[in-house]
């Protein structure tokens, strides 16, 4: 009875844990080229994502908006199909959450990731589809 017990418990703690931590091999920088512009995404193992467009940086462990102090986290699930990504802003001590945005991802290989995320928080995608704007491919470059 005791081994049904530790089994079970292995299972939820295992389950669980995979719908809130990181994908290990999302960590690192990356970089997307779209309409010429180009993108760098950082995700590192602590949970936090900054994003670096045209030199504007949104995102990491402290960044100033409007004069209001917050920071952004990725949460993902690697159960689900497809597997699924967050970017959560939120006040520094987590207290409050401001926007989160849904997206989608997949590993074409070890360096090279598809994401397909709303950026503006509305509903998450369900497929990939590379016609969409939501759309982009990175490239890892650290």
């Amino acid at each position: 009875m005791k081994q049904i017990l530790y089994l079970l418990a292995a299972f939820l703690l295992t389950g669980i844990s995979a719908l809130t931590a990181q994908d290990s091999k999302l960590i690192g920088k990356w970089r997307s080229t779209s309409a010429g512009e180009e993108g760098i995404i950082i995700m590192d193992k602590k949970g936090y994502v900054s994003i670096n467009q045209g030199g504007e940086i949104l995102g990491g462990k402290k960044y100033i908006s409007e004069g209001v102090a917050l920071k952004m986290i990725y949460e993902t699930n690697e159960l689900s199909d497809p597997k699924t990504i967050d970017f959560v802003i939120q006040s520094l001590d987590g207290e409050l959450e401001f926007l989160r945005m849904l997206g989608i991802y997949k590993f074409i290989n070890d360096k090279t990731l598809l994401l397909n995320m709303k950026f503006d928080g509305s509903t998450r995608p369900t497929e990939f589809d590379p016609d969409s704007p939501d759309e982009i491919t990175l490239s890892k470059i650290k």
